[in-house]
């Protein structure tokens, strides 16, 4: 509603998916039919997905540490992959935005796992 009321000339459209239960190679297929389908040239990506736990690194369960990884880092890196090609052959300027956090600068005790997917993020908008 904002936005339309900012710039009501231009289209707004979006994509919301759960990725905290929803990371499979199909959900991508599926997410990036969805993206194809939008029959207009995309010209931003808002990759802001992550989850969080808090609890100390040698206790955290292998099968919580594969989802934080999943969600906070393949999310991003699929989707930027998936539209970069399409942001590089338009005429105009294309727009990529990756929310990271400061844990991904700074660890903090009990967040770990979450730096370190954030560090993630941050090293690849620092290498695109």
């Amino acid at each position: 509603e904002q936005l339309k009321k900012l710039s009501p000339e231009t289209e707004y459209r979006y994509i919301v998916f759960d990725f905290n239960t929803w990371y499979s190679a199909d959900a991508y297929k599926d997410m990036f039919s969805q993206l194809d389908g939008f029959g207009t040239e995309i010209s931003v990506l808002v990759n802001n997905v992550g989850m969080s736990l808090f609890k100390p690194f040698e206790l955290m369960p292998h099968d919580e540490i594969d989802r934080m990884m999943k969600v906070n880092t393949m999310a991003v890196l699929h989707l930027t992959r998936h539209l970069i090609p399409s942001f590089l052959k338009r005429n105009q300027r294309s727009l990529i935005i990756n929310v990271s956090s400061g844990l991904g600068l700074n660890g903090a005790p009990g967040l770990g796992v979450y730096g370190a997917t954030k560090a993630f993020v941050i090293n690849l908008t620092e290498s695109l």
